[in-house]
């Protein structure tokens, strides 16, 4: 792995974490547990519903 992939990765885990996550959280689409940094869908209704 090259110095710009790892850059890369970081760049966009940041923008994830910074603009995204929050948004996706307030809706309930996912829960975050912010103890073991995991991420998961809240449940499969609402997954559907975003589904294009």
């Amino acid at each position: 792995m090259t110095a710009t992939h790892s850059f890369e990765r970081r760049s966009v885990r940041d923008a994830f974490f910074e603009r995204h996550l929050p948004k996706l959280t307030a809706t309930g689409v996912v829960e975050y547990d912010s103890m073991v940094a995991t991420v998961a869908l809240a449940d499969d209704a609402v997954a559907g519903q975003h589904r294009f």
